[in-house]
């Protein structure tokens, strides 16, 4: 199954593959004031549709952080941003720090 461009105002905001919805993230496009990255509350129930399971962040720095898709709304706060609307903020603390020998999983070293 190949990856599905997930769209919000018109715009690719990251992909959806095997359940897992996957954002390359900037540090710009972690809200500060709560240290959270932000999810639309409409793409929320499209993914939930699509059963999807877990988002996963991929950070400029080179981290990877999963959430459950569920803990969205169980650890988010609905927050009326200016400039992106609407969003569910979900503290950076709530997500899981991937480990680099489970991305390594299956490649031959």
């Amino acid at each position: 199954m190949a990856a599905e461009a997930q769209f919000v105002a018109g715009k690719v905001v990251g992909f959806l593959e095997e359940g897992i919805f996957t954002q390359r993230v900037g540090a710009r496009h972690i809200f500060r004031r709560y240290n959270a990255k932000g999810m639309d509350p409409d793409l929320y129930k499209t993914l939930r549709m699509k059963r999807c399971h877990t988002w996963r962040l991929e950070l400029d720095t080179g981290e990877v952080l999963t959430l459950p898709l569920n803990n969205v709304v169980r650890f988010g706060i609905e927050v009326n941003t200016h400039g992106a609307g609407k969003q569910i903020m979900v503290p950076l603390r709530y997500f899981t720090q991937e480990d680099e020998r489970s991305a390594c999983q299956g490649t031959l070293l």
